[in-house]
């Protein structure tokens, strides 16, 4: 499942290769993961992508009119590849771009979901985004600010971690590599941490999310 640090990165490449770009033909393979109001090869046509974002684990497709909003949750990916090359059976979307490009969206799980917004609509309708705390690579909270919000949920170190109204961005591999640099076990409360372990947790997790990004 692609984390913060990978969609920080990956977000960085599809910008460069997007922007600027039009969707001149819509594929469709897999019309399950999708979430539109209207056919998507209408509400996609001629768009033209103005910038890339990502919050937590969505990742964000700006256009001139409307965008994409893309959770890929545990096997989606992304590729750019060219229009002629051949379309793999797992690609749900493929959006073929004026340059000659294909961004193909590919899912062998069919669990992630592509939202397709119209223009002026809000991400009202996207599971879970309104929901979203800060972002796990970019939050500002000192470390006493953090301890006290940590301390707060009453939670494990582990489900903290993973929960997305806390800190947006962070799953599985990540939370388990914080826990193991600042040396505290998944299931520890964080209301038992002391204020070296809290230090700790709070620095393994600046480190490791930082460090993840060089990385991808």
């Amino acid at each position: 499942m692609p984390e913060w640090p990978d969609l920080h990165v990956v977000r960085g490449r599809l910008e460069k290769a997007l922007v600027g770009r039009e969707i001149a033909l819509v594929r469709v393979g897999d019309p399950t993961v999708l979430r539109a109001t209207k056919p998507i090869e209408t509400a996609l046509a001629h768009r033209r992508f103005t910038g890339v974002r990502h919050r937590g684990k969505f990742l964000i497709f700006d256009l001139d009119k409307g965008a994409i909003v893309v959770n890929p949750m545990l096997a989606g990916v992304f590729e750019l590849a060219h229009a002629d090359a051949k379309l793999t059976r797992t690609t749900a979307l493929s959006l073929v771009l004026d340059d000659g490009k294909d961004l193909r969206y590919r899912d062998d799980k069919r669990m992630g979901k592509v939202h397709v917004l119209e223009d002026g609509e809000g991400t009202s309708s996207v599971h879970g985004f309104g929901d979203l705390g800060p972002e796990a690579g970019e939050f500002t909270w000192s470390e006493r600010e953090f301890a006290e919000r940590a301390r707060a949920t009453r939670r494990e170190v582990r489900n903290l971690l993973q929960d997305q109204t806390f800190l947006a961005g962070i799953g599985n591999a990540y939370a388990d590599e914080i826990l193991w640099e600042a040396k505290l076990h998944p299931k520890r409360r964080v209301a038992t941490l002391s204020a070296e372990e809290m230090g700790r947790f709070y620095r393994a997790l600046k480190d490791v999310v930082a460090r993840g990004v060089l990385q991808v």
